[in-house]
């Protein structure tokens, strides 16, 4: 797994892109920086967060953790995520984070409807 922060569209936008699966040991590694640098990142800027899926393929419950957290971390502020695969979609919508972000199929829906 592979990750950047970088400010896209008026929000802290974090692209997570899935490699080769790391050991169990690194992976953890991984989720705790991801997390904690989503943390650092919107306490200097106190922008939305988009959290970008669409090069994931799995959600499991370690990235459904980043969005809780990150949720939690931003409340009442609405964010964002990216994603077009369709069973990503159903888990997200099954455990009702669908309710905690707004959803877009693509980085171009998104952009067109958040335009000022």
């Amino acid at each position: 797994m592979e990750f950047s922060i970088t400010e896209k569209n008026n929000c802290i936008y974090v692209k997570i892109h899935i490699t080769e699966s790391p050991g169990p040991h690194s992976f953890f590694e991984l989720i705790d920086s991801l997390s904690q640098q989503i943390k650092d990142v919107y306490l200097q800027k106190r922008l939305p967060v988009a959290i970008d899926l669409l090069d994931v393929n799995l959600i499991d419950s370690y990235m459904i953790s980043i969005l809780v957290q990150t949720f939690r971390l931003t409340a009442p502020v609405k964010n964002i995520i990216l994603v077009s695969n369709e069973q990503i979609i159903d888990v997200i919508t099954l455990i009702g984070i669908d309710k905690m972000f707004d959803i877009y199929e693509s980085e171009e829906e998104w952009l067109n409807n958040n335009s000022s």
